[in-house]
């Protein structure tokens, strides 16, 4: 249309006072699209891009916690299904951030699935599809024409490969619910009039945002950009800026700000205010999702992300001279400037290690989905750009746009296409072996397999006892499986007190028995007695203590000459009586696995007793490396008895 010489673009699908469209007409609008070949052939293209993902869930998905998900995500489960739960355990600080979203999915999980981890796997993948109905609606309401045009490059976008740990991590599952909230409050901003109802909505959106990921609290400030272009003013800005400052200060309340930027080696936190590391990191940040994750990458990284800003700017120029309403122009940048945000938030904080000692810090893939919704934008404003009406005025420069926009693409999509296979061929976080094993641990006690599912600062004890806990209460790894015990009492944390001690000081150790077999052991050496007082379970149930006893091999490769071996006893003392539960000797030897025990403790049901564990000498001390294998008491049902 041109109006007094000028070509105006009009990308607002209104009428009157806001008509409202039925959902009959919605459908023959959807039906009409579909009745077109090419956009048939689009929509298949668009959701064959799902497959590759589903089939790397398959291949990939461990329902076994990995890395940051023992510090808070299992703790959630736990709380959840042991009735601990509190409103401060929701809004709690991880790390930078407070993840409500999150916690509040995991509790979800474990109220419906036992935190079932390969359900929110596909949970994530329905949401994300979700995501891409949102921009697509989003960029029909500015041009239907561009959405032929971006739905393969939004699908491209939403289900990248390269967001590896999106689709196998559960800890991130909160990052598409709040790409959906940003989506879903930019539709509705763009749908709804300028009304109290819809700013205070808006408002609380973003608010659950802030404590959700540290990224939200750039909102307050980029949508007041588009609350203008909308229409918004003094009353409503001014209770805007209210709000944001309300959910800051109660976002402080409590929180740890020497946390903030603390590097990838867990040391000089703080800021990072480099303007030259930062720039640098908010580009390498930004050309992420076109790369593979390795340090040979930061250079092309770089430069996509030099690329897609001043394209971006470009094509924003460009729609502005065609007389583009701000109101669907801000849409598309508050994406974009989120996008930069929270690159730059990232950089605050990590740019400590960029590029050394961690060059591949901003690839990280947990951060392309944000990196993604610059480019979101910036294939919706190539989409409009290219789709704009051409007068005799814009043919040129219409022509020039088209022809850029075109030589980006295709350099773009084949560098996207190649970071997706090679993500695709990435190793999964857990191995199947190492996921059977952590099945088998309750028994097994193999510390060998937590080892590998969790990062350097996590207390490996927290974690074995969370493994304990989760197998009780049938989460994750476990949800699918009867529970090995209903109860279960780690003797090594009870109250214990050296009666005797040997050459070396009683505690309890690693001991690894070979490569692929480590467990925690009480050292005990010979002559030496240990007590632990301690209550067990009022349960019907049968209460066993199992361990194991060995003598673990010397410095030398044979056995120290004159070693004869050792005894090991096990009593139960209350204040009437004690008992001898077990008695054995132990020859020694180099490589010797623990010879496994168990003991009823029935007997003792609901009392506080004293177990004294004893380890004595034969003829000599020579070589009497004396250990209980991890002694720890269960109660179970009894299965004993035949079907």
């Amino acid at each position: 249309m041109i109006v007094n010489g000028h070509p105006v673009i009009s990308m607002k699908v209104s009428g009157g006072a806001h008509q409202r469209t039925t959902f009959h007409s919605r459908f023959s609008q959807l039906r009409s699209w579909f009745s077109t070949p090419l956009h048939i052939v689009l929509a298949i293209c668009s959701l064959l891009l799902i497959v590759p993902v589903i089939v790397f869930i398959v291949q990939n998905g461990r329902n076994v916690p990995y890395g940051d998900e023992w510090v808070n995500s299992v703790q959630m489960a736990l709380k959840t299904v042991e009735g601990r739960l509190t409103l401060a355990d929701i809004v709690r600080q991880n790390f930078d951030h407070r993840v409500a979203i999150s916690n509040l999915f995991i509790v979800f999980l474990t109220l419906t699935t036992h935190w079932n981890l390969h359900v929110s796997f596909f949970i994530i993948v329905g949401i994300s599809f979700v995501n891409l109905l949102l921009l697509l609606a989003l960029l029909r309401r500015s041009d239907a024409r561009a959405v032929t045009l971006a739905l393969v490059l939004f699908s491209a976008l939403v289900f990248s490969l390269r967001q590896t740990d999106l689709w196998i991590w559960s800890i991130l599952a909160a990052t598409p619910i709040l790409l959906f909230c940003l989506l879903a409050i930019l539709l509705w901003l763009n749908h709804s009039p300028v009304r109290w109802r819809t700013i205070i909505g808006v408002a609380v959106m973003v608010a659950l945002m802030t404590f959700s990921a540290i990224q939200g609290m750039a909102l307050w400030l980029l949508l007041l950009l588009m609350l203008w272009a909308k229409g918004y003013r003094r009353a409503h800005l001014l209770f805007w800026i209210g709000g944001a400052l309300f959910t800051l200060i109660l976002f402080s309340l409590g929180y740890d700000f020497s946390l903030l930027g603390a590097n990838e080696n867990g040391n000089s936190a703080g800021l990072a205010l480099n303007p030259g590391r930062l720039i640098g990191y908010v580009l390498t940040y930004l050309g992420s999702p076109f790369v593979a994750e390795r340090a040979e990458s930061i250079g092309i990284a770089a430069l996509v992300g030099i690329f897609g800003v001043v394209m971006m700017t470009v094509n924003v120029i460009y729609l502005w001279r065609l007389r583009i309403s701000a109101e669907n122009l801000t849409i598309w940048l508050t994406l974009a400037a989120f996008g930069v945000s929270a690159a730059l938030l990232s950089g605050l904080g990590r740019a400590h290690v960029f590029p050394e000692p961690v060059p591949t810090q901003p690839l990280l893939s947990r951060y392309v989905i944000y990196a993604n919704t610059f480019w979101f934008a910036f294939v919706a404003l190539a989409a409009l750009a290219a789709r704009s009406p051409i007068t005799k005025q814009t043919a040129q420069s219409g022509k020039r746009m088209l022809r850029a926009n075109i030589v980006v693409a295709a350099v773009l999509i084949p560098l996207h296409g190649l970071a997706n296979i090679q993500s695709f061929l990435r190793p999964a976080n857990i191995s199947t072996e190492i996921a059977e094993c952590m099945q088998t641990f309750p028994t097994s006690r193999n510390v060998f397999c937590p080892r590998q599912t969790y990062i350097i600062g996590i207390s490996l004890e927290d974690v074995l006892d969370s493994i304990d806990r989760m197998a009780v209460h049938r989460l994750a790894l476990f949800a699918d499986q009867p529970p090995p015990f209903t109860e279960l009492i780690e003797v090594r944390n009870s109250d214990q007190e050296i009666i005797e001690q040997g050459p070396e000081t009683i505690s309890y150790q690693y001991y690894q028995f070979n490569p692929q077999y480590e467990t925690v052991v009480l050292r005990q050496y010979a002559p030496s007695r240990l007590e632990h007082r301690l209550t067990l379970p009022a349960t019907e149930q049968t209460i066993t203590l199992v361990s194991g006893v060995f003598i673990g091999s010397a410095d030398s490769d044979a056995t120290e000459d004159g070693a004869d071996g050792a005894r090991f006893q096990l009593f139960a003392r209350t204040n009437d009586d004690t008992v001898l539960l077990f008695d054995t000797v132990v020859m020694p030897s180099v490589v010797a696995d623990p010879l496994p025990f168990s003991v009823d403790l029935s007997a003792y049901a609901g009392q506080t007793i004293s177990l004294v564990f004893v380890t004595d000498e034969r003829e000599n001390t020579i070589g009497d490396r004396t250990r209980w294998l991890d002694p720890i008491i269960t109660a179970a049902a009894d299965t004993s008895a035949d079907d």
